[in-house]
Order: structure tokens, then sequence, then C-alpha cells
């Protein structure tokens, strides 16, 4: 039991950030078009960010969760190298937003303006991502590193 409450937990740390990045971004831009924004996107409506918009985007961010909260707890994909788990996790996650697309209609499917701004929005955003992992994992390394001398002179 106290396993699936972990399991849960994870979930909703997992489906948070997705949430509010989407979130955020989908009022920067929507502040930056104006009511235009209804005439790209069903997100939004010229008096602002539908409920079912939110509720969409929500839906979304938990399915992004559960994803990750798998890739993270599985010991099966462990074995399989960091670049082939990353490669898959994000296959799967563009495969959703692209169900998600076609279901709620979010931007014309087949306009390749709108794929090719998403496209660019995704890379972006998972580049800088990246980026911040790999930022902090180094720091964190570092921090052990230090330790690791630490007691390494203890020791002698």
């Amino acid at each position: 039991m106290e396993q699936l409450i972990e399991i849960m937990i994870n979930i909703i740390k997992k489906s948070s950030l997705p949430f509010i990045v989407s979130t955020m971004l989908l009022t920067i831009i929507g502040s930056f078009i104006g009511k235009d924004m209804s005439t790209i996107s069903t997100l939004c409506t010229p008096q602002g960010i539908p409920f079912a918009s939110l509720f969409q985007l929500m839906g979304l961010s938990i399915i992004i969760g559960i994803i990750n909260t798998i890739f993270d707890l599985s010991n099966t994909l462990k074995k399989i190298r960091l670049i082939y788990q990353i490669i898959i996790r994000v296959f799967l996650i563009i495969t959703i937003i692209v169900i998600f697309v076609s279901l709620f209609d979010w931007f014309p499917f087949y306009d390749i303006h709108a794929w090719v701004g998403f496209f660019i929005s995704f890379s972006l955003c998972f580049g800088i991502s990246m980026l911040l992992s790999l930022y902090f994992t180094h720091k964190k390394d570092q921090e052990y590193e230090q330790l690791l001398e630490k007691y390494k002179e203890r020791r002698q």
C-alpha cells in the first residue's frame, strides 16, 4: 500500500511541472497574440482559456507524469541505455501530444506551419530541460566528489 501511495505521489509530482509549464506558455503566448489566439487554437477563446482546455492540458500532463514515473520506476528499463530511454520517452510523449492535438483539435492537423511551430517549441523546451538536467546532475556529481574526497582524507 505504501508503494502505491509513493507511486501516486510521484505521478502527481511529475504531472505538475508539465501542467504548470504548458499553462504558463499558453498564457504568455496568449498575452502577446491577444484575442487573435482563438483563431489559431481551440485552446483559447476571445474571453480567455476555457476550463475544458485546462482539463485537456491536465489530462496530457497526467499521462506524461505516468510515462515518466513508469520509466523512472521500472527495473527493466534501467537495463536499456540512457539514450534509448530518452528516445523512447520522447517518442511516447510526442505520440500522446499528437493524439491530443487530433482529438481536441488544438490546431489544424494538416497545417504544416502549426506543426513546425509545435516541433520548434517542443525542441526548445526539451533542449532547455536537458541542459538544466545536465547542469544539476553535474553539480550533484561535484558535491559527491567533494564528499568522497573529504571521506578519503578522514580515513587516512
